[in-house]
Parts: structure tokens; sequence; C-alpha cells
């Protein structure tokens, strides 16, 4: 089962640290949910914000993400959980 991947990271004044990902059912959730992160900004660049990494992928899913994708559309991981995921194989690169 595949999902959209999207890798984020967070700029601290100037630092910038991982910040986890973000699994999309479609295009169009990831799509969705870049408008919600990125039109919450307003007026000046805040001095601490996320922001996505690179372009996207596809990803293999286990079945219990993908059943929660199906609800859901999109699910928002912390750096720790994304990194449990991909090492118990519930995330793995699409074939």
């Amino acid at each position: 089962m595949n999902a959209i991947l999207q890798i984020w990271e967070e700029s601290i004044s100037d630092n910038i640290i991982p910040d986890g990902a973000s699994l999309h059912l479609e295009e169009s959730n990831l799509k969705s949910f870049i408008n919600l992160v990125y039109n919450n900004r307003v007026g000046e660049v805040p001095e601490s914000y996320s922001r996505v990494v690179g372009e996207s992928s596809t990803v293999e899913v286990s079945e219990t993400l993908y059943n929660i994708l199906l609800q859901k559309k999109t699910i928002k991981l912390e750096e720790y959980e994304f990194n449990n995921l991909v090492n118990l194989n519930e995330i793995k690169n699409a074939e």
C-alpha cells in the first residue's frame, strides 16, 4: 500500500533542525496540508517555522498506517515517530 511522504524541517532563528515527516493518502492531501501550514503565516517571517524539504516521494506503508490514512488523509509525524516507523519497516521505499 502506497502513500505520499514529505520530509519537514524547522527553522529556529539561524538553526535548522529536522521536523519529522507527513504522510498523505494522495498528492491533493499533501498540497492541502502544505497550504494549511504556509497560509498561517502572515506578515513578517516568524522566528520559528516549519518548511518542506525537497520533493515528496511515494513510499510503501503498513496496512495499519494505510487504514489510518484512509480515515485521516494526512498524518504529521514527529521526527522520533518517523524514525521509529522506518526502523520497524512500517514505512519503506516503494519498489
